[in-house]
Protein backbone atom coordinates (compact mmCIF):
# COMPACT_ATOMS: atom_id res chain seq x y z
CA UNK A 1 0.00 0.00 0.00
CA UNK A 2 1.61 3.16 -0.70
CA UNK A 3 1.53 6.25 1.58
CA UNK A 4 -0.57 8.25 0.27
CA UNK A 5 -3.26 5.49 0.62
CA UNK A 6 -2.50 4.99 3.86
CA UNK A 7 -2.84 8.44 4.55
CA UNK A 8 -5.85 8.84 3.20
CA UNK A 9 -7.46 5.39 5.46
CA UNK A 10 -5.97 7.75 8.42
CA UNK A 11 -7.43 10.63 7.53
CA UNK A 12 -10.83 8.24 6.81
CA UNK A 13 -10.56 6.40 9.93
CA UNK A 14 -9.99 9.43 12.20
CA UNK A 15 -12.96 11.21 10.48
CA UNK A 16 -15.32 8.35 11.02
CA UNK A 17 -14.21 7.85 14.99
CA UNK A 18 -15.74 11.56 15.50
CA UNK A 19 -18.97 10.59 14.73
CA UNK A 20 -18.95 7.03 16.89
CA UNK A 21 -17.76 9.64 19.83
CA UNK A 22 -21.02 11.41 19.64
CA UNK A 23 -22.66 8.22 21.11
CA UNK A 24 -20.08 7.07 23.57
CA UNK A 25 -20.53 6.47 26.94
CA UNK A 26 -19.77 9.71 29.25
CA UNK A 27 -16.21 10.00 30.70
CA UNK A 28 -16.47 11.28 34.28
CA UNK A 29 -12.87 11.35 36.61
CA UNK A 30 -13.82 9.60 40.04
CA UNK A 31 -12.57 11.48 42.74
CA UNK A 32 -12.36 15.14 40.93
CA UNK A 33 -15.10 15.93 38.63
CA UNK A 34 -18.22 17.29 40.84
CA UNK A 35 -22.09 17.24 40.14
CA UNK A 36 -23.83 19.41 38.54
CA UNK A 37 -26.32 20.14 41.00
CA UNK A 38 -25.59 19.37 44.64
CA UNK A 39 -21.51 19.94 43.62
CA UNK A 40 -20.09 17.10 45.99
CA UNK A 41 -17.40 15.21 44.42
CA UNK A 42 -18.28 12.35 42.11
CA UNK A 43 -17.07 9.04 44.14
CA UNK A 44 -19.19 6.20 43.26
CA UNK A 45 -19.98 4.77 39.96
CA UNK A 46 -22.53 2.76 40.75
CA UNK A 47 -25.33 5.89 41.67
CA UNK A 48 -23.29 7.91 38.40
CA UNK A 49 -25.04 9.73 35.82
CA UNK A 50 -24.80 11.81 32.82
CA UNK A 51 -26.49 13.72 30.51
CA UNK A 52 -25.62 15.05 27.40
CA UNK A 53 -27.69 17.77 25.87
CA UNK A 54 -28.25 18.74 22.05
CA UNK A 55 -25.14 20.67 21.96
CA UNK A 56 -22.99 17.93 23.52
CA UNK A 57 -22.37 19.46 26.29
CA UNK A 58 -22.05 16.59 28.87
CA UNK A 59 -23.25 17.50 32.50
CA UNK A 60 -22.20 14.63 35.42
CA UNK A 61 -23.73 13.75 38.64
CA UNK A 62 -23.37 12.16 41.65
CA UNK A 63 -26.74 10.03 42.04
CA UNK A 64 -30.00 9.45 40.25
CA UNK A 65 -31.61 12.23 42.96
CA UNK A 66 -29.68 14.81 41.31
CA UNK A 67 -29.80 13.57 37.82
CA UNK A 68 -33.95 14.09 37.91
CA UNK A 69 -33.29 17.50 39.57
CA UNK A 70 -31.79 18.93 36.54
CA UNK A 71 -33.80 17.44 34.07
CA UNK A 72 -36.82 19.19 35.65
CA UNK A 73 -34.81 22.51 36.31
CA UNK A 74 -33.68 21.87 32.50
CA UNK A 75 -36.40 19.90 30.49
CA UNK A 76 -34.49 20.22 27.16
CA UNK A 77 -35.20 17.73 24.23
CA UNK A 78 -32.79 15.36 21.75
CA UNK A 79 -30.43 14.38 25.10
CA UNK A 80 -28.70 11.39 25.89
CA UNK A 81 -28.97 10.33 29.62
CA UNK A 82 -27.14 7.34 30.98
CA UNK A 83 -26.57 5.61 34.81
CA UNK A 84 -24.72 3.38 36.43
CA UNK A 85 -26.18 -0.03 36.72
CA UNK A 86 -25.87 -0.62 40.69
CA UNK A 87 -24.22 -4.42 40.44
CA UNK A 88 -21.92 -4.22 37.22
CA UNK A 89 -21.38 -0.21 37.49
CA UNK A 90 -21.64 -0.16 33.52
CA UNK A 91 -22.72 2.73 31.60
CA UNK A 92 -26.95 2.04 30.66
CA UNK A 93 -29.15 4.07 28.71
CA UNK A 94 -31.92 5.70 31.42
CA UNK A 95 -34.48 5.30 29.41
CA UNK A 96 -33.69 1.41 29.22
CA UNK A 97 -32.94 0.98 32.73
CA UNK A 98 -34.97 -0.05 35.84
CA UNK A 99 -34.80 1.73 39.05
CA UNK A 100 -35.79 0.49 42.22
CA UNK A 101 -36.75 3.57 45.33
CA UNK A 102 -35.95 1.82 48.83
CA UNK A 103 -35.97 3.84 52.04
CA UNK A 104 -32.96 1.91 53.32
CA UNK A 105 -30.93 2.26 50.23
CA UNK A 106 -27.68 4.52 51.16
CA UNK A 107 -27.23 6.74 48.10
CA UNK A 108 -25.06 9.83 47.53
CA UNK A 109 -27.83 12.22 48.36
CA UNK A 110 -30.22 10.17 50.37
CA UNK A 111 -32.51 9.79 47.44
CA UNK A 112 -32.96 5.94 47.59
CA UNK A 113 -32.66 5.58 44.06
CA UNK A 114 -30.84 2.65 42.14
CA UNK A 115 -30.86 1.92 38.64
CA UNK A 116 -30.47 -1.94 36.87
CA UNK A 117 -30.06 -2.47 33.29
CA UNK A 118 -31.74 -5.95 33.78
CA UNK A 119 -35.88 -6.02 35.88
CA UNK A 120 -34.59 -9.24 36.65
CA UNK A 121 -31.86 -8.06 39.35
CA UNK A 122 -33.87 -5.12 39.85
CA UNK A 123 -36.69 -6.90 40.92
CA UNK A 124 -34.13 -9.11 43.16
CA UNK A 125 -32.84 -5.86 44.82
CA UNK A 126 -36.45 -4.30 45.34
CA UNK A 127 -37.25 -7.48 47.32
CA UNK A 128 -34.60 -7.70 49.33
CA UNK A 129 -34.62 -3.61 49.93
CA UNK A 130 -38.32 -3.95 50.39
CA UNK A 131 -38.74 -1.03 47.53
CA UNK A 132 -40.46 0.35 44.63
CA UNK A 133 -40.19 -0.30 40.86
CA UNK A 134 -40.25 2.33 38.57
CA UNK A 135 -39.31 3.30 35.01
CA UNK A 136 -37.26 6.06 34.27
CA UNK A 137 -40.05 7.97 32.67
CA UNK A 138 -41.83 7.55 36.09
CA UNK A 139 -39.54 8.63 37.89
CA UNK A 140 -39.06 12.01 36.00
CA UNK A 141 -42.88 13.24 35.99
CA UNK A 142 -43.74 12.35 39.59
Amino acid sequence: MTIIKMGFLAVLLFGMSGCLSESREPRVLYGKDTCQVCRMIISEERFTTAIKNESRTLYKFDGIGCLIKFIKENPTAGRQVWVHDFNTQKWCEAEQAVFVKGKDVITPMADGLAAFALSDEAKAFCAKENGEIFMFDEIVSS
